[in-house]
């Protein structure tokens, strides 16, 4: 634009900055502002823009743009750039019109720059009132090539670059930065040092002792696994996880050998939480980076990226806590094809990706070659040694790993994993081993033990997470995989303690009950009132019934506040939480419907040989509403949307989508029903249960058997037309997940994947009661 003031009659300047202006809007409009990690981006396009529309140019500034550069500038007085040097140095250039560059001279390098960034210098200096010689010889000098630069070549350029390094750690006492003598850096210290060993030269580390540090090293493996549980990984350098997930396998296997070595002490586990925490990672990062490698064996069809998770599959073989637990076969057979991938394409090394991030995106030929050169290099062997044991108690114990595979074994014999491939259980039923003990810490947190039978699902509960978001590929995030683990047993116990202490300590009271669950419903009002927790748990029942109820009450009030004020919930939209406090208040009373039910067909039955309900409801009825709700799918879906709709507008707002994913949930929570009664047919008949198979559209011989053998037959003729109604719902159910994706669009990729999780693990569990019944009996 400078130019064509110069030069006003210039048609092809004109027409360049006219395609150019038209293009920029466009870009503009599909930004997305909240997606970008550029360093100070906010500022730099907002400074820049702004600097555009003084030249006579008019271009609007997106309003996120707009909000996030006030709060960025509201946090950066202009003070704040005077008082000492900062990483703002570096990016000068964004803060013109905000700051009086004569007053930032202070901050200049030796060398002449602000802070190695020939932008922040220049900007500088076009704004500085008085000329700087030596960041004008800066300037000259990064816009040579690296002979005229002075910069050596040939023989002695290792010794050159050796003595370059040792001299700049020695003038910053021990630390650098990414130049001599600005702002130090942990990473750039590292990598230094290691670069002088490697070139001959041994810098002493004896400062860098861990065992000073475990407070320190601690706090930040606390960080780093909360961000990895929670898939909020942002790393600020590189635009692919496969970069950070290689970083953070490399960290994790170098702290698991000092662990080995006795250089690290016990102090570090503390919360003791991190024993597991950080196997949980792992493992997760594994499961991504096996599931997402191609058949030709390369990631993404890069070189750059390939070589990423060569050496994150490398370092990943040689952490105890994942081997020898798992077999390293599939881990070595995929680091053989990314390494044959790598020299089929030796010609393609140099070809960098634009995933680095500064002020913009930019690619390196020389960071991809060295990464492509360092997963080369790296040996591998028919089997990798097994790594030795870690101290701490850090690895789970033999017969909790043997029950975790036998649970394995049984999730084998469903639809959903006959045909999966060994090593993506394998890892699932480990991680599963690493959750359990959290769980079971909090296991009577809300309900007292309320039976004495076997958990059968105590070891289901996690796996069935595990598993299917390893089929998904490991995407979904952790925390919000154990959030859903803990409700699910929560679901279980309050089955259990809605059928013992309240339908056998209430028969034919139960009317108390549910005015009881109704009245705490009301007391917990609208989900805005921080004051909720302390009425719930504190007020009386309007009329007192005895201290029988009140402790019902009260353990109910504890389930309520566990899910209403969970934090993702509290995060989540005001419909979304209204909603929830519907459909919860819709399960409980649920259950005491369904106790109902129980009882009046007990009564039915008396002494009959054979069982069959006369409801007056149809069996359609009954199995889409107060046994569908009895099951927990629906609540426990709005539950799963609050989670993952915290940090969002709730996804299904619209008439379309709200609509079909009240339909599909309708479906999966009658599916779930189906299969659950199909395996609970025989404990369903010792405890007097209602089951569907006994309803009068499943009796077909009015009449009845005459011998036991036409009796077991019978049965299994309804349970086939049970399977086959199940079946039916398959089909509404597949077909409502093909039109939600089809209303949510591209967009939403990342939740329509959480939904398949959900429904994958709703319907694992039906498939499970085919095989086994879950349910714990009653004692």
């Amino acid at each position: 634009m400078k130019h064509l003031k110069w030069s006003p009659g210039n048609e092809d300047l004109r027409l360049r900055g006219s395609k150019a202006e038209t293009a920029l809007i466009n870009m503009l409009e599909r930004w997305d502002v909240i997606g970008c990690d550029q360093v100070g981006f906010e500022i730099l396009i907002a400074n820049l823009l702004s600097l555009l529309n003084s030249e006579g140019s008019t271009f609007e500034l997106p309003h996120k743009l707009q909000a996030m550069r006030d709060a960025k500038l509201a946090k950066l007085p202009a003070t704040s750039v005077y008082k000492s040097r900062s990483t703002l140095c570096h990016s000068l250039e964004a803060l013109i019109g905000h700051i009086d560059f004569d007053r930032v001279r202070g901050c200049r390098e030796a060398n002449g720059s602000m802070m190695g960034s020939p932008s922040s210098t220049a900007a500088y200096l076009m704004h500085v009132t008085a000329w700087d010689d030596e960041a004008e010889s800066y300037l000259r000098k990064v816009v040579t090539t690296l002979a005229e630069a002075d910069v050596p070549f040939g023989k002695t350029e290792s010794s050159t670059i050796a003595t370059f390094l040792e001299e700049a750690l020695i003038t910053g006492n021990g630390t650098v930065g990414f130049y001599p003598s600005t702002l130090p850096d942990a990473d750039d210290t590292a990598k230094t040092i290691i670069a002088l060993r490697i070139l001959g030269k041994a810098f002493s580390v004896d400062p860098l002792n861990p065992k000073q540090y475990s407070s320190q090293i601690s706090k930040a493996l606390t960080f780093i696994c909360n961000q990895a549980l929670a898939a909020n990984v942002v790393e600020k350098w590189h635009l692919h996880e496969l970069y950070w997930m290689m970083l953070l396998s490399q960290t994790y296997s170098l702290f698991y050998d000092r662990l080995r070595e006795g250089a690290l002490r016990e102090e570090l586990f503390d919360p003791p939480t991190l024993k597991e925490s950080i196997p949980m990672v792992l493992l997760q990062v594994l499961i991504k980076t096996l599931q997402s490698q191609r058949m030709d064996g390369s990631w993404d069809g890069v070189c750059e990226t390939t070589a990423y998770a060569v050496l994150t599959l490398t370092a990943l073989s040689r952490v105890s806590c994942i081997s020898p637990q798992l077999n390293n076969d599939e881990m070595i057979a995929a680091i053989q094809r990314g390494k044959a991938f790598l020299q089929l394409h030796r010609a393609n090394w140099t070809d960098g990706s634009y995933l680095w991030i500064e002020k913009v995106t930019y690619a390196s030929s020389i960071l991809s070659e060295a990464y492509c050169l360092a997963a080369a290099a790296v040996p591998i062997s028919p089997s990798l040694p097994a790594p030795r044991k870690i101290p701490y108690g850090i690895q789970p114990v033999e017969p909790l790993v043997h029950e975790m595979r036998k649970a394995g074994a049984l999730l084998k014999f469903t639809p959903l994993f006959s045909e999966v491939e060994p090593h993506v259980l394998s890892a699932a039923e480990l991680q599963a081993c690493y959750v359990l003990p959290a769980l079971q810490r909090q296991r009577l947190a809300i309900f007292p033990r309320t039976s004495t039978g076997e958990h059968h699902y105590s070891k289901f509960i996690p796996l069935t997470w595990t598993a299917c978001s390893s089929l998904l590929g490991g995407k979904a995030s952790l925390s919000v995989l154990y959030e859903m683990m803990v409700l699910t047993m929560l679901n279980y116990q309050v089955d259990e303690y809605m059928e013992s202490d309240i339908q056998r300590n209430f028969v034919g009271d139960l009317g108390l009950v549910e005015t009881a669950i109704q009245q705490l419903f009301v007391e917990f009002g609208a989900p805005s009132s921080e004051e909720k927790p302390k009425a719930l748990l504190g007020q009386a029942v309007i009329i007192d019934h005895g201290s029988e109820l009140e402790t019902i009450r009260l353990t109910l009030a504890r389930y309520i506040t566990h899910i209403l004020h969970h934090p993702g919930v509290l995060s989540s939209p005001d419909p979304l939480q209204r909603k929830l406090a519907y459909e919860l208040e819709t399960f409980l009373l649920a259950h005491l419907s369904q106790a109902e039910d129980n009882r009046r067909f007990r009564g039915q039955l008396g002494g009959a040989s054979s069982r069959r309900a006369n409801q007056k409801h149809t069996f359609y009825h009954w199995v889409r509403s107060t046994s569908a709700d009895h099951t927990s799918c629906p609540f426990s879906f709005v539950f799963f949307n609050c989670l993952i709709s915290a940090s969002r507008s709730n996804a299904f707002a619209t008439p379309r989508t709200a609509y079909i994913a009240e339909d599909l949930c309708r479906h999966l929570a009658t599916l779930c029903r189906m299969y659950n009664d199909y395996g609970s047919v025989a404990r369903d008949k010792d405890e007097g249960n209602l089951n569907s198979i006994d309803f009068p559209e499943f009796q077909q011989d009015p009449v009845g058997p005459t011998s036991d053998k036409a009796g077991k037959e019978f049965e299994q003729m309804r349970k086939a037309e049970l399977l086959w109604l199940a079946e039916y719902e398959r089909r509404g159910l597949d077909m409502a997940v093909l039109q939600l994706e089809e209303e949510l669009g591209s967009t939403c990729e990342q939740l329509v994947a959480y939904l398949k999780l959900f429904i994958r693990v709703t319907d694992l569990y039906g498939q499970i009661y085919v095989q086994k019944d879950l349910t714990t009996r009653l004692g």
